[in-house]
């Protein structure tokens, strides 16, 4: 999944603008049809079904 396109010079001022996140949610967003859940400080969702989290 591409969730970022741009050029180094787009991407250092989309960082500066503090504008990656809102880019990132946005596309996520557009490929995948809803708003990405909220980051839990590092840790994995819990998966549905007996999934298991990728390794550590």
């Amino acid at each position: 999944m591409k969730l970022y396109a741009g050029t180094t010079e787009q991407f250092r001022a989309d960082t500066q603008m503090h504008r990656i996140a809102e880019k990132l949610r946005a596309e996520y967003a557009a490929q995948i049809g809803h708003k990405p859940g909220p980051f839990r400080g590092g840790q994995l969702a819990e998966q549905p079904h007996g999934a298991v989290d990728a390794p550590r």
